[in-house]
């Protein structure tokens, strides 16, 4: 019987198998989409996380401190995320991580994600990189 459905020249194997191969082409599709979606919620979530937290380091005019170690926790809480976070600046007083006024403080913040589909997870590394210039004069 399979033998003379191949050998049938109306087309409907042909077409059968056309459709099975077009729909899971799609299937493959929706997958590789919805998990790229996830990881760009990942990234656009950590560059958020980076835009506060500069905004709270410049205007402090420092890199760590009870206002910057707040509002670092005070993300975390909101968006469920833990990134790394490194500092590069000039510094005026290096144990108090003060930068004087119109210096550049640098972040750099960092995580481990990962982009899951079908019970595969492939670890993928995150980073945003932020500017930001001390608001804040230092004697």
């Amino acid at each position: 019987m399979i033998h003379k459905l191949l050998k049938d020249k109306r087309g409907g194997v042909d077409q059968y198998v056309s459709a099975v191969i077009a729909m899971l082409t799609l299937l493959a599709l929706f997958v590789m989409i919805s998990a790229g979606m996830k990881a760009m919620n990942a990234y656009n979530t950590l560059n958020d996380f980076g835009n506060e937290l500069a905004v709270t380091v410049g205007n402090e005019g420092r890199c760590s401190g009870e206002r910057v170690s707040t509002r670092y926790n005070e993300l975390v809480s909101a968006t469920g995320i833990t990134p790394n976070v490194e500092y590069t600046a000039e510094y005026v007083d290096s144990e108090a991580r003060t930068v004087q006024y119109g210096d550049t403080i640098t972040l750099r913040l960092s995580m481990q994600t990962s982009i899951s589909a079908l019970k595969i997870s492939i670890p993928i590394s995150l980073s945003i990189t932020k500017s930001v210039t001390s608001q804040q004069y230092w004697k």
